[in-house]
């Protein structure tokens, strides 16, 4: 199982030019929708399916061995009750401290370690010591430090392919032309961000899906005035700034906002122009995107340094259910 999951890392970065190839290949017509869809769910299956078909076949082996042991009912519960605990805790511990802490490509090398680890330990407790006992445990760990080594060392996840949103585009982007400034493996997603070497847009996005962007005035001259170039057609650069200044609008009253994703910070920045406010809340459910954000700070400043702004790392439901604000304002535009 474990070689398996390692297996599964670089069939993975394979699967991102498969997509291309896809989302470029079939027409937009029932049929190609059909056939895109079965196509993208036999990659996940592909990537998947080994490793998760023997990580469930655990429990049933040690059932197996239960029954034939005579162990009873009562050793039967006992093993599912371990395999519920540790299921619970493994999935806490690793999505919520390994994965920021190790990044996805070192918590499945780790993951696999482990694994393979206790499956070497269990032969050598079921083989007669001597020499011949321990060829099978010998073995098997040549075999997983071999492949750990292969993966570990030898497969570098591409951040250009994780982050080109290649199910959106159709294509792998030029590293000519796209420049990373930031990649992190988060709690929820993974946060990246880069810089387009031809327009010299800066882009924040989520799992590669943009989140936010900014042309090249906003953080180079502080300004985007109009009479001097139209802002280019497509981008997100307006909303950022306008849309709060509706909800300020709507309540102009208003002394506490509360902003729903933190996103580029240019929405919390442009809040606090307001000097009537005395506090500015974003929620944001993703730690690493405020970290990703800072590749904006020339222009979003504010957000970090005025007294009045405030952070709260939360989902908004969770947050609105013992908090009450005065505004609460969410971005409803992304960038194409």
């Amino acid at each position: 199982m474990g070689l398996a999951a390692l297996a599964t890392i670089p069939i993975y970065m394979e699967t991102f030019d498969v997509m291309a190839l896809l989302v470029d290949g079939f027409q937009p017509s029932p049929r190609g929708h059909l056939i895109f869809n079965l196509s993208r769910y036999a990659l996940c299956l592909a990537v998947m399916l080994p490793a998760t078909a023997l990580a469930g076949m655990t429990l049933p082996v040690i059932t197996a061995m239960m029954l034939r042991l005579d162990e009873g009912e009562k050793a039967i519960g006992r093993v599912y009750g371990i395999n519920t605990i540790g299921s619970v805790a493994g999935a806490g511990v690793a999505g919520l401290i390994a994965l920021p802490f190790l990044g996805l490509k070192g918590l499945i090398v780790i993951g696999a370690l482990i694994d393979m680890a206790l499956g070497i330990w269990l032969l050598v407790l079921s083989k007669r010591p001597g020499a011949m006992g321990l060829r099978l445990p010998l073995g098997a760990a040549s075999l997983a430090g071999a492949g750990a080594l292969l993966v570990g060392l030898g497969v570098q996840l591409d951040p250009y392919a994780l982050t080109s949103g290649v199910y959106r585009y159709g294509t792998v982007p030029d590293a000519r032309i796209w420049r990373p400034l930031h990649y992190r493996d988060g709690r929820t997603a993974t946060v990246s961000a880069h810089a387009d070497e031809e327009t010299g847009t800066l882009v924040i996005a989520t799992n590669g899906k943009p989140d936010a962007s900014m042309g090249r005035r906003w953080y180079v001259d502080g300004r985007d005035t109009l009479a001097v170039t139209a802002v280019e057609p497509g981008r997100d650069y307006m909303t950022q700034v306008l849309a709060p200044l509706v909800g300020l609008a709507h309540a102009p009253d208003a002394r506490t906002v509360t902003n729903i994703g933190h996103g580029s910070g240019m929405t919390g920045t442009t809040l606090l122009t307001n000097p009537d406010l005395e506090r500015v809340v974003t929620i944001e459910i993703e730690p690493v995107m405020v970290d990703g954000s800072f590749v904006f700070l020339s222009a979003n400043q504010a957000v970090f340094e005025d007294p009045r702004s405030t952070f709260a790392f939360d989902d908004a439901k969770s947050f609105f259910a013992y908090r009450l604000e005065r505004i609460a304002h969410q971005c409803p535009q992304f960038p194409s």
